[in-house]
């Protein structure tokens, strides 16, 4: 069981460390406090949170009455939608700023954010307004250190659980080796044994 969750762990980092930029955090210092962690989580969040009035101006059936695809009518709710899951995503985190799946989860979800905003300010731009599309793009560019934040924030959670893992793992296999290894006290007769 525990090889199985030190597995996934390792799976997890390895994922992590191929992301551009990311670096172990014994090059990075270790695991943010986690006051230090839910200040950053509530910083993305708040600057995410800004991108949805600039998505609620966007007026996608005038854009489909101008000849634009109806597509764009899914895109622009999937990408309201995907903006509300990842408040929802932080807000569980900084919660929990310690479990790695919401973490993974997290930025996941902003970078689905990331690529559906930008494919959707190029209708803004088009069949809008050039301004509006500069604003959504430059308000979500704001949130550029944060999200980097989030990254490295990943790939140092995961660091920290593996090593706890290993760890745990560690100490499992030294507690088996040793009762591996203990003789058996034979001098204690059968009826003395307890059973559960």
């Amino acid at each position: 069981m525990i090889n199985v969750r030190v597995s996934t762990f390792l799976a997890i980092w390895v994922a992590a460390l191929t992301l551009p930029g990311s670096a172990p955090a014994s090059q990075q210092g270790g695991l943010v406090p986690e006051w230090d962690a839910n200040r950053m989580i509530q910083k993305l969040s708040a600057e995410i949170q800004r991108v949805d009035p600039i998505l609620g101006e966007i007026q996608v059936e005038s854009w489909i009455a101008k000849g634009a695809s109806a597509a764009y009518r899914e895109q622009w709710q999937d990408t309201r939608e995907e903006v509300r899951n990842v408040l929802d995503t932080l807000g569980r985190l900084a919660a929990q700023p310690d479990r790695v799946k919401i973490a993974l989860e997290a930025f996941l979800r902003v970078q689905a954010v990331d690529g559906r905003l930008f494919s959707l300010a190029d209708g803004i731009r088009r069949y809008q307004n050039p301004a509006l599309a500069e604003l959504l793009e430059g308000t979500f560019g704001e949130s550029a250190g944060a999200r980097q934040w989030l990254r490295q924030y990943l790939v140092d959670l995961v660091n920290a659980k593996e090593e706890e893992f290993l760890i745990i793992d560690r100490e499992a296999q030294q507690c088996r080796a040793q009762t591996i290894t203990q003789p058996l006290d034979r001098s204690r007769p059968a009826a003395e044994v307890k059973r559960p």
